[in-house]
């Protein structure tokens, strides 16, 4: 068991499916995940591997007809609140044995694992101004707090967030900011509870370069300030050097390689990771060479690999073994864990 002084989250062998008439798609297929309090967790890879459903099923927010078929979501909360740093009163909880519209779900869901979503301008309602929206989070967790208290802290975290005169900014709605300007309003919601985790979906997918790093730079601060946990979903693996403490990749639903930051850049070991890194656009590389990709496609949804689910695109597929047997994560040096064939030999 792990101290609980340093887990948050612990995802053990998750399975998230999506029922369709076509078939059943795994979009999650036995992910490992471990979050710790005040940490940064960096989860990427190609689109449709699994990102961001992974996500949605911690907030239990995975949509119909997609439901968890198997697996936990343990998240280890505090038992009594004003709690401080060290104490061991924890208690832990399957998220995944909750009921999603429950009322114990709800009040963990936006107060103390709360999530930015991918698009600013549509994750906010056009029908309701800022203001509202951010109070509304506000008084639906903190039932002793008054409108006009509400009002008062809505604006506090407006300024936090570095939104210029937000005491005028409250009554303006979604369409009359910039997409800095709203995503900037979306994480004041994320963390007007204070809460002990952040889910960031591509926070700055839709976003200039110049407003990315502001935003990024916003969410170290927050981190900082408030001492919760990160964990950011993107492609970008520039940011994610930046940002992780830890990483994991992902492929077709399931955990490819996990580690530290520095092992991730400095020892990657799955051919899927080393291709990601390969990727990379180069400042030294030449005007006219031509960038590093990955061969083939992520496979149909409906027709998964037999074996490694890599091996149809992997450099160092061993036949006979890739092809028939899938492998699991195996730990080869402390904290870093490989699912191949190739590189465990197991």
């Amino acid at each position: 068991m792990e101290n609980p002084n340093d887990l948050l989250v612990e995802v053990k062998d998750l399975k998230t499916h999506f029922f369709m008439n076509q078939g059943v798609v795994k979009a999650v297929d036995g992910v490992n995940l471990k979050i710790k309090r005040g940490n940064t967790i960096g989860i990427v890879g190609e689109s449709g591997c699994g990102k961001s459903v992974t996500a949605r099923a911690i907030l239990r927010i995975v949509e119909h007809p997609g439901r968890i078929v198997e697996g936990e979501i343990n998240f280890w909360r505090p038992i009594a609140e004003g709690h401080t740093k060290g104490s061991n009163n924890y208690e832990v909880i399957n998220l995944a044995k909750l009921d999603e519209r429950g009322q114990e779900m709800r009040n963990i869901r936006g107060r103390e694992i709360s999530m930015i979503f991918q698009e600013p301008m549509s994750s906010l309602s056009p029908f309701y101004t800022i203001g509202n929206q951010i109070a509304e989070n506000l008084l639906l967790h903190q039932e002793s707090l008054t409108k006009e208290r509400a009002l008062e802290r809505t604006i506090e975290l407006l300024r936090l967030v570095g939104i210029p005169r937000p005491e005028l900014r409250i009554n303006d709605y979604p369409f009359q900011l910039s997409g800095g300007m709203c995503q900037r309003s979306i994480i004041a919601m994320a963390i007007a509870c204070n809460p002990s985790m952040l889910i960031a979906d591509e926070p700055t997918t839709a976003l200039d370069v110049t407003t990315q790093a502001q935003i990024l730079a916003l969410m170290q601060d927050m981190q900082e300030k408030l001492g919760m946990a990160i964990m950011l979903i993107t492609h970008d693996l520039g940011v994610v050097a930046e940002m992780a403490d830890d990483v994991s990749v992902m492929y077709l639903g399931r955990v490819a390689e996990t580690a530290n930051v520095d092992a991730i850049f400095h020892d990657a070991r799955h051919p899927y990771t080393k291709a990601l890194l390969r990727s990379i656009p180069k400042v030294s590389g030449g005007v006219r060479e031509r960038l590093n990709s990955i061969r083939g496609m992520v496979p149909d949804p409906f027709n998964r690999p037999e074996g490694c689910v890599f091996h149809p695109r992997c450099d160092e597929f061993i036949p006979g073994i890739c092809d028939k047997q899938a492998p699991t994560l195996v730990e080869i040096a402390p904290g870093h864990h490989v699912s191949c064939w190739a590189a465990t030999g197991n």
